[in-house]
């Protein structure tokens, strides 16, 4: 009995020695782990196994700070077949982790040098794990990009030891009000080790991955697929996630209700894989598919719904392709994808995009990768984009449209005040795209047509307008701040231009347009059906008033007239048998014309006017635009000979006319001088100014040094004739265009001069009648020492005259003085009719003073 107390004791003292062996083992081995501190409570048996109340312990250590508190803490073991753990419980499990302020560097490994361990090498860690293990409450507290994060959850696993074996475990988590649910199963055999997993976001499937590897003596084998069955949406996960990550990592606010995506993979090597890219050495099968079936509303995108798919084989690094269709669709984009090269109005309502490769493509990612796509566009500019897309990734990402056709139509367009219908534009394009650049050309055939273009404001309108661009060149950088510059031949037709101050014809400009952000420039020649043309050069720089030329091409109005061809307002009584005519001008403006300096000069010119012809036209203008005032300045206009029934000629004016743009009829005419030979004579205005707008303007007109033999040589009277000069002072008044004459005065020079009037009409009346018997005598030869009269002419165009003369005739009564007053009437128009009628003039003259009398007589 002694000897048996004696073995119990000898066994006590040994386990005690083993306890405080163990404790102070346990204690060196936390002390070297970075444990500070470590508090252990309520240490007892229960349920078959030793239970601790509670464990706490600090760990501090180059990454950090750890706190760890496990509560409930309950061991199960199991003794059949040798002792292990059958079971383990927690009810509680609290962590928190403070990362060191200066946390030791780790390299930055590049992708393909991320290492993969070996999957089977886990394993044999199934061994050491508990049957069933329980976490009825876990409770994280990490650092997070936004401070500090909570997470809270359970975990639930159970082991299943045998050949396989098989691990299941269950875990929730709550982050942020976000529930995510796991099902995770793990098969493992001696070469055979397969992963499945489900997880649910808020009680509705959201992923699943089945994942096997294999290892055999032939190589190594793993496939498997990840599943998206229909992503439920949650509004609630994108922002949990972000609290966790740093500013802007994640590209998307959310995942999209409705997506469906499947990712399939089946790789085999010969050797282990030890780092990502050595998985590019074995052979390898990649596929997927992505649908989007429900719109997704993508902020500053707009709705996307579509399907993507893929299939791709690798083999010792050399990729395939197989399969890569794509079909996506966007309706309403945002206006922001536009930037500001639309209106609102023409934004499209939806775009639809179809890739696909033409057959099996080699990648190389040195080389050229090609697709064919097309580019549907819906909504009021309405076409397609087809053609070829090149991409490359080596040396740079760089997406190249070759073979590109564009097309676009509508029916109505507007902008601003720019109205356009039935337009149509087709384009062979070129473009590249290298994340930096953008370059676009378009072919020779390019061109765009519309069937009207209108600006209501300036009220005009083209009709049949075709714009060719051939070689048109885009070259853009797409950082902020960076220039571009956009170069093109420019044609432009129109069959019809309408515009008041036009007359309706065919228009066209061929030239070329420049464009960068410093300045706007085009150059060209613009020319109308008549003929009329003019070279252009347009200069706009940034900051600055544009500033143009405009040269007119020498006009010889031999042939024609393309000004009376061209412009409205030409007068319908003029044309010109021949000339020439020569016009610059420099304009000028911040949006609209703002100012204008021209010269025009017409010399050589011959022509009609009314009833009347002339010669030798000589007419240097200058011509200035200040906003809406127009001035004219004419230094020396002169016409060599005028006939409007009788010869006049030279005629000299200066001067100059201003006026409103508005009211261009209604300006104010200043006459500096205006001089006109008639009959051996001179006609001449003193200075005035005229205000047309009024209805009445008044002129004084002198008359000096004219010969009244040159007179009577164009006056119709049959044995009249006479000598002598004759000078006056007429005052002339424009009353509603309506030319009048009140108190002109007209005297003959001294000494005077001869009469003589012999008439066979007056003599048959003087012999019945012995006075006119005597005047017809006194007449014959009269020497005259008085001549003057004065003159009224009225807007009936009938000239009154009021003659006085004083004289003798040798032959009577031995020179007897003789003084005569008479009065004499003459229809003006009539007589001018009369003298144009009888002399050598143009049909066109003829037939105007013809209608004019038919006119006078239909209406007196």
């Amino acid at each position: 009995m002694r000897r048996g107390w004696r073995i119990l004791a000898l066994i006590g003292v040994l386990l005690l020695v083993v306890v405080i062996a163990t404790g102070w083992a346990a204690q060196r081995a936390l002390q070297a782990a970075g444990v500070e501190q470590w508090d252990a409570q309520g240490l007892g048996w229960q349920d078959g196994g030793p239970y601790l109340q509670s464990l706490s312990l600090v760990q501090r250590s180059d990454q950090g700070l750890v706190e760890l508190q496990l509560q409930g803490l309950s061991l199960t073991p199991g003794w059949q077949l040798g002792a292990w753990l059958k079971r383990l419980t927690l009810e509680r499990v609290e962590l928190a982790w403070w990362p060191a302020d200066t946390a030791p560097e780790q390299p930055v490994l590049a992708f393909e040098d991320q290492p993969i361990p070996d999957p089977l090498a886990w394993v044999p860690l199934l061994a050491w794990a508990p049957e069933q293990l329980a976490v009825a409450e876990l409770l994280l507290d990490l650092p997070c990009a936004s401070g500090r994060c909570e997470l809270d959850g359970q975990l639930d696993m159970q082991l299943m030891r045998g050949e396989p074996s098989s691990l299941a475990s269950q875990i929730v988590l709550n982050s942020s009000g976000v529930m995510l649910h796991g099902d995770v199963q793990l098969s493992a055999e001696a070469e055979v080790l397969r992963l499945e997993t489900e997880w649910q976001l808020e009680q509705h499937p959201a992923l699943a991955l089945h994942s096997q590897w294999r290892q055999a003596a032939q190589g190594y084998h793993w496939q498997g697929w990840l599943s998206i069955p229909e992503w439920p949406g949650s509004e609630a996960l994108f922002p949990a996630l972000q609290a966790w990550l740093a500013p802007g990592l994640l590209p998307l606010d959310d995942l999209p209700r409705g997506l469906q995506a499947t990712l399939g993979w089946d790789w085999q090597g010969e050797q282990l894989a030890e780092r990502l890219g050595a998985l590019l050495d074995g052979s390898a099968r990649l596929g997927g598919i992505l649908r989007l079936e429900q719109p997704w509303l993508l902020d500053g995108v707009g709705l996307i719904s579509g399907e993507q798919q893929w299939a791709l084989e690798v083999e010792q690094r050399r990729w395939r392709l197989h399969q890569g269709q794509a079909q996506w669709r966007l309706q309403q984009p945002a206006a922001a994808l536009f930037g500001e090269a639309l209106p609102g109005d023409w934004l499209p309502k939806s775009l639809n995009l179809t890739l696909s490769p033409s057959e099996v493509l080699e990648l190389d990612w040195a080389s050229r990768l090609p697709f064919a796509a097309r580019l549907e566009i819906d909504g009021p500019l309405a076409g397609q984009l087809q053609g070829q897309l090149g991409l490359t990734a080596q040396p740079q990402l760089r997406l190249e449209l070759t073979g590109g056709q564009l097309e676009l139509r509508a029916a109505a367009l507007a902008w601003d005040d720019l109205r356009m219908r039935e337009a149509r534009l087709q384009a062979a394009i070129e473009a590249a795209f290298d994340g930096q650049r953008l370059s676009v050309q378009l072919g020779e055939s390019s061109q765009a047509r519309l069937t009207e273009l209108a600006l209501p404001e300036l009220e005009l309108q083209l009709a049949g307008v075709e714009l060719r661009l051939p070689g048109l060149r885009l070259e853009m950088g797409l950082a902020e701040g960076s220039d571009w510059a956009l170069e093109t031949p420019l044609r432009l037709g129109m069959t019809q231009v309408r515009h008041p101050q036009l007359k309706p014809q065919g228009w066209s400009f061929n030239g070329r347009l420049s464009q960068s952000p410093a300045r706007l420039s085009l150059s060209g020649t613009l020319a109308a059906a008549s003929g009329l043309a003019a070279e252009l050069r347009f200069n706009w720089p940034e900051q600055a008033d544009w500033q143009a030329e405009l040269v007119l091409q020498e006009l010889f109005l031999r042939a024609a007239n393309p000004l009376a061809e061209t412009l409205s307002a030409w007068p319908e009584l003029l044309s010109f048998s021949t000339g020439r005519l020569q016009a610059r001008f420099e304009l000028g403006g911040a949006d609209a014309l703002a100012r204008a300096d021209g010269q025009v000069r017409l010399s050589g010119g011959a022509g009609i006017y009314d009833r009347s012809s002339f010669e030798g036209l000589e007419l240097p203008l200058s011509v200035r635009l200040r906003g809406e005032q127009l001035q004219l300045g004419f230094t020396e206009l002169k016409v060599r000979s005028l006939d409007p029934g009788l010869p006049l000629g030279p005629l000299v004016l200066q001067g100059e006319y201003q006026a409103s743009l508005e009211r261009l009829e209604q300006g104010r005419l200043r006459l500096d001088s205006a001089r006109l030979g008639i009959l051996g004579g001179q006609l001449w205005l003193e200075p005035a100014q005229l205000d047309l707008a009024a209805s009445r303007q008044d002129l004084v007109l002198g008359l000096e040094g004219v010969e009244l033999a040159r007179l009577f040589e164009v006056y119709p009277a049959e044995g009249l004739s006479g000598r002598g000069t004759l000078d006056g002072r007429l005052p002339v008044s424009l009353e509603n265009g309506k030319l009048l004459v009140e108190g002109g005065r007209v005297q003959a020079r001294e000494p005077g001069g001869i009469l003589q009037y012999q008439s066979a009409q007056l003599q048959a009346m003087g012999r019945s009648n012995p006075g006119m018997r005597e005047l017809a005598v006194a007449l014959e030869d009269f020497r005259y020492s008085v001549l003057s009269s004065d003159l009224n002419y009225g807007s009936d165009g009938v000239l009154v005259l009021a003659l006085r003369l004083e004289g003798y005739n040798p032959d009577l009564q031995r020179g007897r003085p003789v003084h005569l007053n008479v009065r004499l009437e003459e229809d003006i128009p009539a007589l001018l009719a009369s003298l144009q009628l009888s002399g050598q003039v143009s049909d066109i003259i003829q037939k105007r003073v013809q209608e004019r009398l038919l006119q006078r007589r239909l209406n007196p």
